[in-house]
């Protein structure tokens, strides 16, 4: 057969080859006999060859190859290697491997766009989503009790400092209370010592006046009986007078001697032990 004549085309996309009554467990052993060696060197391959690969390895049950891909992918740790390990997780069917992804994107707190959600799935997209929508509410509920105690310490120092107002204030009507019936006191104490000095005085001028009025009284007494003495004194010498004037003329012979008048004599007569 001339294979150079381009006559058979087995192997090729339009014509692959059909392994009948082969199995892949066949397959894989004949490769690890003919490459026993083979390692995926992580330089050597980028994140989209290894996912173009693990397809094919893993429909053939290729475990070693399966195995080294998900060890590399899983070495790429910013958000785009964690859409690809959630991709590749899907390819092999691995729970672990899928849940390992979705956490990692998670911890990332960004939402896929449209081309990263159609690789990871519906239910990996919607995990996310939901986790992101659960952080935001837990925020957006930690920001609000947060507010909320602020708002609570805030009320708590309004209403302290209310109540040291209102104390200083009460201590202040009461400082001020304490100072005006301490004046009130003073006041009226005073009041009581300059009404106790006028009636002081008061006495003392009545006591004055009295005994002015004693002595004037006594003065005028002493004055009336003086010339009430006077008075006497001189009615006497006066009678005396009149009796001597008589006798003598009696003695002398006159018969016709003057008699004292009437009122001087009652006077006379009148006054104490008469005529003397």
């Amino acid at each position: 057969m001339d294979m150079s004549s381009g006559e058979n085309n087995d192997g090729t996309e339009e014509k692959p080859l059909v392994l009948t009554g082969d199995t892949v467990a066949a397959w894989e052993l004949f490769l690890r006999l003919q490459y026993p060696t083979i390692r995926i060197l992580p330089e050597a391959l980028t994140a989209e060859q290894l996912l173009t690969i693990l397809p094919i390895a893993n429909k053939y049950r290729m475990e070693r190859v399966e195995t080294d891909i998900i060890q590399e992918l899983k070495k790429f740790t910013d958000y785009e290697g964690s859409i690809n390990l959630v991709a590749a997780s899907r390819i092999v069917g691995s729970d672990e491997l899928y849940q390992n992804g979705v956490q990692r994107l998670i911890s990332f707190g960004i939402s896929p766009n449209s081309t990263q959600a159609r690789r990871i799935g519906a239910g990996a997209t919607h995990a996310v989503m939901e986790a992101l929508m659960d952080a935001v509410k837990a925020a957006y509920a930690e920001e609000v009790a947060s507010l909320k105690a602020q708002a609570k310490a805030e009320v708590a120092a309004i209403k302290a400092k209310s109540e040291q107002e209102i104390s200083n204030m009460n201590s202040e009507i009461a400082t001020i209370k304490l100072r005006a019936t301490e004046e009130k006191q003073t006041i009226k104490a005073k009041a009581e010592k300059e009404k106790t000095a006028i009636r002081s005085k008061a006495k003392e001028d009545i006591a004055a006046i009295r005994s002015k009025a004693e002595e004037e009284k006594t003065a005028i007494r002493l004055k009336a009986e003086e010339e009430k003495a006077a008075l006497r004194s001189k009615h006497n010498e006066e009678i005396a007078a009149l009796k001597a004037k008589r006798h003598n003329n009696q003695r002398n012979g006159q018969k016709n001697v003057p008699t004292p008048p009437k009122g001087v004599a009652q006077n006379v007569m009148g006054a104490k032990g008469g005529f003397r």
